[in-house]
């Protein structure tokens, strides 16, 4: 049937479904990241709990927010040996700064976003109510031993970008766009369980 030879009611109805059809859809994560052309599978994640920390220079001794490292690979997590990873060719680290509010007790969800080290070690006021990660980085294997070490392996720094972080306990999802030194960008999402450490 024609559209023409519908009643304008109906073609109306038939418009109204079909946004609503397209502004449902969410993007799904995809356990993975695209960094310089090359997509990378995500294997392996970890949660390490830092606890609350006061990052606010003033005259109250008071914390202010509560630091997860999060962590990526697509080898194996290591928590007992000096490498972060074996088996892998990367490992990304986002250390996760968010508020500590009367509402949440210890870590809560939100956007972050990154942060410069010279904000964060100034003790600005403007970062309490702030989530925001920093230094926080892409660490390639750079001998393909198959071993990530913060020391000796390629680290690339994040200089910007966002960070949504949904969920609770050890399951997660988060969505991450990133930009590096050189033009180069990172993009990726990761959902599932996590291995958690206390620290």
């Amino acid at each position: 049937m024609l559209l023409k030879n519908l009643p304008l009611s109906a073609i109306l109805l038939l418009f109204i479904v079909f946004i609503s059809s397209c502004g449902s859809t969410e993007e799904e994560p995809k356990n993975s990241f695209t960094y310089n052309n090359t997509t990378y599978v995500i294997n392996d994640a970890f949660i390490q709990d830092f606890g609350d920390y006061d990052l606010i220079d003033d005259q109250v001794s008071e914390n202010t927010h509560h630091l997860y490292l999060f962590g990526f690979t697509d080898g194996s997590i290591v928590t007992n040996e000096q490498y972060i990873s074996e088996n892998g060719s990367y490992a990304i680290l986002l250390y996760s700064y968010s508020p500590i509010n009367v509402d949440t007790a210890g870590f809560s969800e939100g956007v972050f976003k990154c942060t410069s080290l010279q904000d964060f070690y100034s003790g600005s006021e403007e970062l309490r109510d702030e989530y925001f990660f920093t230094f926080s980085s892409l660490v390639l294997d750079a001998n393909n031993d198959g071993f990530i070490y913060l020391d000796n392996d390629d680290s690339r720094q994040f200089n910007s970008g966002v960070v949504n972080i949904a969920g609770a306990d050890s399951t997660f999802q988060l969505f991450f766009r990133m930009d590096l030194s050189f033009g180069k960008k990172l993009d990726g999402s990761f959902s599932g369980d996590f291995q958690f450490f206390n620290q």
